[in-house]
């Protein structure tokens, strides 16, 4: 009885192929496709190797994402403490009417903003007709997801919005 094969058994060159698409920033080149094309095994022997390098790809790849929340994780506080530092030195200054301080290893001023804040403080921001028309903004998108709930009803949709059923591969 034939044993399935482990990650470690995927083969040399399978592995040196992938390790190639990683380097190139995931994407498949036809030189690389053909590599994989060129490998000596039986289709579905070839299927199920690619899907266990497919698997070990993605678990990589969230490996490195666990990673990166965690180191998110630990800069955090420390952005919070720069950002405390810095309005606590900012009000300092300000409460003592120094502007400016210039020491050998470090310097601070305040400085006014290159561009001032603007905001609305009408009674309903959500209700702008007391704003004359220019400054308004008005946006408008189209919604796939209402085009989808017509389509799945069977409403005819306009002949410029197009529905495309797609496939995908999904491996275990």
């Amino acid at each position: 009885m034939a044993s399935n094969p482990k990650l470690y058994e995927l083969g040399a060159d399978l592995e040196e192929t992938i390790a190639e698409i990683v380097e190139n920033e995931g994407l498949l080149t036809d030189e690389l496709e053909a590599r994989l094309n060129a490998l000596d095994l039986a289709f579905d022997e070839k299927v199920e190797r690619v899907v266990m390098a497919i698997r070990a790809e993605q678990a990589r790849a969230e490996m490195v994402r666990n990673e990166i929340r965690r180191l998110a994780e630990l800069a955090a506080p420390h952005d919070q403490a720069a950002d405390s530092l810095k309005a606590y030195l900012f009000t300092q200054m300000q409460r003592v009417g120094k502007r400016k301080v210039d020491m050998p290893l470090a310097k601070a001023w305040i400085q006014k903003n290159s561009r001032p804040s603007i905001r609305y403080a009408g009674a309903d921001p959500d209700n702008l007709t007391d704003l004359p028309e220019e400054l308004v903004r008005t946006v408008k998108h189209f919604d796939g997801r209402a085009a989808y709930e017509a389509w799945k009803a069977g409403e005819q949709l306009p002949e410029n919005v197009y529905v495309e059923e797609g496939q995908h591969l999904r491996v275990k």
